[in-house]
Formats: structure tokens, sequence, C-alpha cells
């Protein structure tokens, strides 16, 4: 797993083409600006390159401002056709953890993305998922590797 950065609130790995973005504080404007230098350049570097995300946020954090949200979502506007699919986990036990879980399905069932997406509560599975709706980014034989990979990256966001 290869860190790419781990500046303003987020720390970006890649796996194979798994980015994956761990969160340890609120997204802000400057957490936009992070996800376009580390993703945006690479997927455009690589124009015939496919990739799957996953982010991975605890569920005691709360939800980033309409003003971030809108910058994160206009840094990723345009590259859903370079997206072959997206995992969301909510790290967490217990009441609230199920309840952001709930509240981010419905986010992403509003959001009407040109690619599938799914909440998990832990990396491993959303690794899982990954390798099965998205095989041109992630061969079977990869995924016991990459969850490990992720897992380890995940402890210690």
């Amino acid at each position: 797993m290869q860190q790419l950065v781990h500046r303003d609130s987020v720390k970006i790995g890649l796996s194979g083409s798994i980015y994956v973005m761990c969160y340890d504080a609120t997204p802000t404007l400057a957490t936009a600006k992070v996800l376009e230098e580390a993703l945006v350049k690479r997927f455009d570097a690589a124009p015939d390159a496919h990739w799957a995300l996953l982010s991975v946020i605890d569920a005691t954090m709360p939800p980033p401002d309409q003003v971030a949200r809108a910058e994160m979502a206009r840094v990723m506007k345009g590259r859903g056709t370079r997206v072959s699919a997206v995992g969301h986990v909510v790290i967490g036990s217990g009441f609230q953890a199920g309840a952001v879980r709930a509240a981010l399905v419905g986010m992403t069932l509003l959001a009407r993305s040109e690619y599938p997406m799914k909440v998990f509560p832990k990396p491993g599975l959303a690794v899982d998922w990954l390798g099965s709706v998205a095989p041109n980014v992630l061969k079977a034989l990869e995924v016991q590797r990459t969850k490990a990979e992720i897992e380890q990256f995940v402890g210690k966001a």
C-alpha cells in the first residue's frame, strides 16, 4: 500500500487501483484541495485506467459543511466513467454508527451515481464487495492481499 499524502484531515493511499481515503477529522475546503492534488492528477495522468474508491470515516465525525461537500463533488465531477465502484466505511458500533451508515446509504441513493456505491462497517467487507463489482480493478486473487493492506492502512488512520 502506497501512502500518497496525509494532511488536512485526510490520509490517502493507493493499493493497486483502489484509492483509500481515511478521514481523521471533518473534511474542509483544504481537504478537497488535497483530494484534487492526490486523485485527479493521477486520474488524468492515466486516461485509460479505472479506479475504485474507498472512503473511511469514524462514526463520531460530524459531516462536512455544504461548501466543503460541494467542492469535493466538483473535484470528482466528470470522472465517474473512470470510477468502477465506491465503498464507504463507517467505523464504529452501536446506535450512532448505525445511524450514520443509514444516513450515508440515503445520500448514496439520492446521488444517482454512474457507478455502484455501498456502505460498510469494516474495510475488509468493502474490499470483498469491490472485488465482486469491479473485477476490472481488483482481480479475485488480489482480494486477500488488498484486504490486508487496506485494513493495516486504515488501522493507522
